[in-house]
């Protein structure tokens, strides 16, 4: 286990997986791998403000604030037909043997999906996001200098568990998956 007191840098593991039946934080999350250098990133996006100003003040009557999302993003590489299966649904042949390519064949319409995230520090420690939608795109790179990946926008839910927090850091523990 990690010292409290040191900061928390890099991405050891990144896991995804099911919502528990309960709505609370899933268990059995599977490993993501290959996320791309530098996008793995937590964002509290700023809100909204609405000033309903008066004749006799320059100061505002009544202010209204509405929170902005909170989100997890990141990008990972290694696309492969089961990959694409995961995150846009369709159908998924798997070949009969080592010789025979998978095959993945999209859906009319994708899938919203909903997820558990926890996504693990190199020096102990992790964040586990309850529930969020994932916004799947692919950048499918088709040039001998990059590679083909997908990105994916967590936007950060309420849990539909009572009394669970929409997410918990904890500095200095080990996750188990």
């Amino acid at each position: 286990m990690a010292s409290k007191n040191v900061p928390l840098v890099g991405l050891k593991n990144l896991y995804i997986g099911d919502i528990a039946s309960d709505g609370g934080m899933g268990t059995g999350l599977t490993p993501v791998s290959y996320s791309v250098e530098g996008t793995p990133v937590l964002t509290f996006e700023e809100g909204e403000q609405t000033d309903f100003p008066i004749e006799e003040s320059d100061n505002p009557y009544y202010v209204i604030k509405t929170p902005g999302n909170k989100t997890f993003t990141l990008s990972i590489y290694g696309i492969n037909a089961a990959t694409m299966y995961k995150h846009f649904g369709g159908v998924l042949t798997p070949g009969a043997t080592s010789a025979d390519p998978d095959v993945w064949a999209a859906p009319a319409q994708f899938p919203e999906l909903e997820k558990s995230i926890v996504a693990e520090h190199k020096q102990g420690g992790y964040l586990a996001i309850v529930r969020a939608k994932l916004n799947v795109t692919a950048e499918w790179k088709f040039q001998k200098s990059g590679l083909p990946q997908l990105n994916i926008e967590a936007i950060i839910l309420a849990p539909t568990k009572d009394g669970v927090a929409p997410f918990t850091l904890y500095h200095g523990g080990d996750y188990t998956p």
